[in-house]
C-alpha cells in the first residue's frame, strides 16, 4: 500500500523532492536562514551579571536567621512591621531564610551582598541545628539566599 502525501491547495506537493531541493537551495532560503540565525543569537541574553542585593543580619536563634533588605528595589521580597523580641524593634523589609544549612556567619547589624538561590542555593539540607524556639513569629516571608560572588 502506497502512502499519498498531502498536496496544497494550490497543486504543489510540498513534501516532492524537487520542490524540497529548489527551496533549500534558492537564495530565499538562504536569507532565511539567515535571518533566523540572527534573531536567535541576538534574542540571546548573557546571563554573567548576577543580580545581588545588599541584606543585613537582623539576629536569629538556631535554625531561624532573620534578615532585613537594605536596596529598595527588593523591598517587596520582605515583610513589613515586624517586632523584634530581642530589642522591641519595629523593622520593614524583613525575611527568614529558608537555607539555613547555608550560613554567613554574621554579627548583629552586619551586611552582605546574597542573591535569591534556586532550591535551597543548592546546599543539601543536611547540616546540625539546635531545637531552641524562636521567642516570637519570625516574619512571614522566607527567602533562600546565598552569597554573590
Amino acid at each position: 500500500m502506497a502512502m499519498v502525501l498531502p498536496k496544497s491547495g494550490l497543486g504543489i506537493n510540498f513534501f516532492s523532492a524537487s520542490f524540497l531541493n529548489f527551496f533549500l537551495s534558492s537564495a530565499y532560503m538562504k536569507k532565511l536562514i539567515c535571518i533566523s540565525l540572527l534573531i536567535v543569537l541576538f534574542s540571546c541574553k548573557k546571563q554573567t551579571a548576577e543580580t545581588c542585593f545588599k541584606v543585613k543580619y537582623i539576629n536569629g536563634v538556631c535554625a531561624t536567621k532573620i534578615y532585613q533588605i537594605q536596596d529598595a528595589a527588593f523591598y517587596n521580597l520582605g515583610a513589613d512591621n515586624w517586632a523584634n523580641p530581642f530589642d522591641g524593634k519595629i523593622y520593614n523589609h524583613v525575611f527568614v531564610q529558608t537555607n539555613y544549612c547555608q550560613g554567613f556567619n554574621l554579627n548583629a547589624d552586619s551586611t552582605v551582598n546574597v542573591k535569591v538561590a534556586d532550591y535551597y542555593g543548592g546546599v543539601i539540607m543536611d547540616c546540625i541545628t539546635c531545637l531552641a524556639v524562636y521567642p516570637a513569629t519570625p516574619p512571614d516571608k522566607a527567602i533562600a539566599i546565598v552569597p554573590c560572588k
